[in-house]
Order: C-alpha cells, then structure tokens, then sequence
C-alpha cells in the first residue's frame, strides 16, 4: 500500500496449528516500533476457520494518538484484505494481484 514494504520471519511454526511471523523492518510504515502476526487454523462444523491476529505497538504517543483516530480502522481492513486473499487463493489457487476482487462476506472481525 503506497510503497511501504516489510521484512518478515517465521518466529514460530506449530504444524498444522499456528504459524507467528515478526515483521522487523518496516520501509515507509513511520511510527511502528513492532508488530507480530499470528495465523491459526481450527476446524468448526466440518469447515476450516483461519484466524489472523495482527499485534502491533507504535513508538510514541503522538503515533498512537494516530493510531486511534485513523490508522486502526485501515489497519483493520487491510488485515480483512488478507483474510479474504488467503480465502480466495486457497479456493481457487491462483495467485492474487491487485486487481483480484475479494470476498468479505465472510471476514469476521473480532475484538
């Protein structure tokens, strides 16, 4: 999104179960200090449910001033964008692009 990058890495890898990526570089992401996704997988009612966790903290006050007013909301819906492209791509196995249109109706954010 607008340029920015990252630089992830497994940190922990339970088969089947879990998987824990850190992100420990951020290119044009000012005022993230670190921030940690966790994916997890779990059957209910026959079907496969993958929860994503993103766990962030900013580094100072006045980014998570920002944070509150603005960035948490796109946050959340960048993160329900990754929901909907594993979805997508798992059902269909092709790869995604930015013109792939995606599927919210079942992202369901939880607090």
């Amino acid at each position: 999104m607008m340029g920015a990058t990252i630089e992830e890495r497994i940190s922990e890898w339970n088969e089947g179960e879990s998987l824990t990526i850190d992100i420990y570089e951020f290119n044009k992401l000012p005022g993230i200090k670190s921030m940690r996704a966790i994916f997890s997988v779990r059957t209910v009612n026959d079907n496969t449910v993958l929860r994503a966790d993103l766990h962030y903290n900013m580094k100072n006050s006045f980014y998570e001033l920002l944070n509150k007013l603005m960035m948490k909301s796109m946050n959340t819906k960048n993160w329900n964008g990754v929901l909907a492209g594993h979805k997508k791509y798992i059902e269909t196995g092709k790869r995604l692009d930015q013109k792939t249109v995606l599927d919210f109706s079942e992202v369901a954010h939880l607090n």
